[in-house]
């Protein structure tokens, strides 16, 4: 990724944040406590957790792979951390959780998504 490409994408998320910082002033996220009917189709909380977790794995490791060369020490020590705290999100925490019966909207579920992607891949 160029410099010029980082930048005009570091930008396009910080508008991001922004708009989405002002929708949920007025908006309570359908998700948790706040779970409410109207907002599609749903999965289990601990399924979608687990997905919308686990999801920056592949998107953090494939660039590296795809480019066959690895990045210095510094950035692999904190990838291998950013793992290592994604695994335990993504495989170990969904499973306690304490939430029987309860669901996320799919929406949700690609909207972090969504957020893993572009944190991984940046």
């Amino acid at each position: 990724m160029t410099w010029d490409t980082y930048r005009l994408t570091l930008l396009a998320w910080i508008v991001v944040g922004a708009v989405t910082f002002l929708y949920l002033l007025r908006q309570t996220a359908p998700f948790g406590r706040h779970n409410r009917d109207g907002w599609g189709p749903s999965l289990p909380n601990a399924l979608g957790w687990a997905i919308m977790e686990f999801a920056l794995i592949p998107f953090l490791l494939l660039p590296i792979w795809a480019s066959g060369r690895l990045p210095g020490l510094p950035a692999l020590v904190m990838m291998a951390l950013l793992t290592l705290h994604y695994v335990h999100r993504g495989l170990i925490y969904p499973f306690f959780l304490q939430t029987p019966g309860k669901r996320i909207p799919v929406v949700i579920v690609l909207s972090a998504i969504g957020f893993n992607f572009v944190n991984g891949w940046s």
